[in-house]
């Protein structure tokens, strides 16, 4: 059962918030070490970008894993090896859409690719939320619903 706490305001503050709250700031960081990875791997290594982001993606998918694992879903029983599979094969779709619009944005409207990183690891980090959420730590969402306690 969803816990809920009562606001100074008077509303109920669902769970979903805080999570989604804790998914957002690990995918912040993760995708801090992302774009760390991916500058590291084009600028340094000289990999193509979109080689560099395949592995930056997958690197960075498997951290925020660990890290919504054990703090964003604590309360999810799902088994590591198992969420870990299904968190990747919500990453892989992560990939083909993060590999494809930065490729629209980068390549054909000629947006520098760390700002297409980032515009698109919102859009992808959202989406990732609510499927990794419902399917992966088998939690449904109410995001942002709120009611007001008489």
């Amino acid at each position: 059962m969803k816990k809920k706490r009562k606001s100074k305001r008077g509303f109920q503050v669902h769970t979903d918030l805080k999570r989604f709250m804790k998914f957002s700031v690990s995918g912040f960081f993760n995708m801090l070490f992302d774009i760390a990875i991916l500058v590291i791997l084009t600028e340094i290594v000289g990999l193509y970008y979109l080689i560099s982001v395949i592995i930056s993606f997958s690197t960075a998918n498997i951290s925020h894993f660990m890290i919504n694992k054990n703090w964003g879903f604590k309360e999810s029983e799902i088994h590591f090896n198992r969420g870990l599979l299904k968190f990747l094969s919500f990453g892989l779709l992560g990939i083909v859409l993060t590999t494809s619009s930065m490729w629209l944005l980068t390549s054909f409207l000629g947006i520098y690719y760390i700002t297409s990183r980032v515009i698109v690891g919102i859009f992808v980090g959202t989406l990732s939320f609510i499927l990794n959420s419902i399917f992966t730590f088998k939690i449904p969402i109410t995001l942002f619903s709120f009611k007001k306690i008489s």
